[in-house]
């Protein structure tokens, strides 16, 4: 018998998905060992989950289970784990860590308001993001360890300004953040207790920003998205610049014609820039290309309308549970040729894990229902190396 987080049951329902040929990827983020992109999509469902890739935009597969948006995905340095953002900000967002393969799904904070755009310190040990509840009048930039505990408030500006999107340069000596209000916002970096601030881009006026950071892995590059060649509304570029902010280099040229560049990351070996980009759409929906550092050679990576690989979750078996609904026990039969490499996890809708009693067998999976509430959950059931089966399990 084994004792884990998460789920149970009555009735397993797999729930049919539905790819689309029309959808956004972005937020692209780069393996450390070069072979694999992630990225939030919504080309299933018209619903954004957390989805890897090969590097090529080849193979795409999705992490995340779940029937809320997941935006913001950032790994940590060695490459086996992602933290996320789970549902809208300011619509109870909460910050996620899972491992690169798609297991063990977390959900680590528990807001009134928000949590997100997390990213890890470069020796994996903090977690560092953007807060703000019913005492703050708008974001703050927070820390805590990779288990949730420890959150610690490191900026409390008075007033409207936000503090939003922070990150760690890979020495770990300076955290990264925005700073302004919705159309006016400039870079600033501080030390990792919250002291010592200095602005890295000038204070902008209205309709001029500066956004969405990360560092190329030597930590001598700095990149990030701006408005400020095409002003409020209009596109985005992507620009690098040195730690201090000196140095830009306009690496997309943006035009209403061309589309707006978003939200960019280097590649491991910090040849290459993935950014997302809606030059082929017109209703705001992105692609993930790829460019040379220095913006030459600009081709597409990944899209759904050019993608032959189906999302594995449109693939899933559908499961049963015998009997239904529970009473003390129930039975989901299925063919594990592996037990002790199969495993099964679930959710409730808040995405708070649950402790539970199960068995794997060759036959199935022997579910023990315990003192769990009548509820619906959401599970993921991996067996060997096949994609993962997702879908909702009711206990009346």
């Amino acid at each position: 018998m084994k004792k884990l987080f998460y789920a149970f049951f009555i009735m397993i329902i797999v729930l049919p998905a539905t790819a689309q040929e029309v959808c956004s990827n972005y937020s692209p983020v780069a393996s450390p060992d070069g072979n694999y992109l992630y990225f939030s999509s919504n080309r299933v469902d018209d619903t954004y989950f957390i989805y890897r890739s090969n590097i090529d935009g080849t193979n795409v597969e999705r992490l995340t289970t779940g029937y809320l948006q997941e935006f913001y995905p950032r790994l940590s340095a060695d490459g086996t784990q992602l933290v996320y953002q789970q549902n809208s900000a300011g619509s109870t967002a909460e910050i996620f860590i899972i491992n690169t393969d798609g297991t063990n799904q977390t959900r680590l904070t528990n807001n009134s308001i928000h949590d997100g755009k997390p990213s890890f310190s470069p020796d994996g040990t903090k977690i560092v993001f953007e807060s703000w509840d019913e005492s703050e009048t708008s974001e703050e930039i927070f820390i805590m360890n990779i288990d949730g505990t420890g959150r610690t408030q490191l900026t409390n500006v008075e007033g409207l300004p936000r503090q939003t999107g922070p990150v760690f340069n890979p020495s770990g000596t300076k955290i990264y953040f925005r700073q302004g209000i919705n159309a006016n916002s400039h870079i600033i970096s501080m030390d990792p207790d919250g002291s010592n601030w200095q602005d890295i881009t000038d204070p902008n006026e209205f309709g001029y920003d500066d956004m969405y950071l990360s560092f190329n892995p030597e930590g001598s590059k700095l990149l990030f998205t701006t408005t400020e060649w095409n002003g409020h509304g209009g596109p985005f570029d992507i620009v690098s610049c040195n730690p201090d902010g000196s140095d830009w280099q306009r690496l997309t040229m943006s035009t209403e014609s061309d589309g707006s560049s978003y939200s960019a990351c280097y590649s491991a070996d910090g040849s290459k820039i993935f950014f997302g980009n809606d030059k082929f759409n017109d209703e705001f929906i992105w692609d993930i290309f790829s460019m040379d550092s220095d913006g030459a050679e600009k081709m597409m990576v990944v899209s759904c309308s050019n993608s032959s690989v189906n999302p594995p979750e449109a693939n899933t078996k559908l499961l049963t549970c015998t009997p239904n609904p529970i009473v003390n026990e129930g039975f989901i039969t299925v063919n594990i040729t592996d037990p002790e490499n199969a495993s099964f996890t679930a959710t409730d809708l808040s995405g708070r894990l649950v402790s539970f009693d199960y068995s794997i067998t060759r036959e199935g999976i022997l579910i023990r229902r315990g003192n769990l509430h009548p509820g619906v959950y959401l599970f993921k059931i991996h067996i060997e190396s096949n994609q993962p089966a997702t879908g909702k399990l009711i206990i009346r």
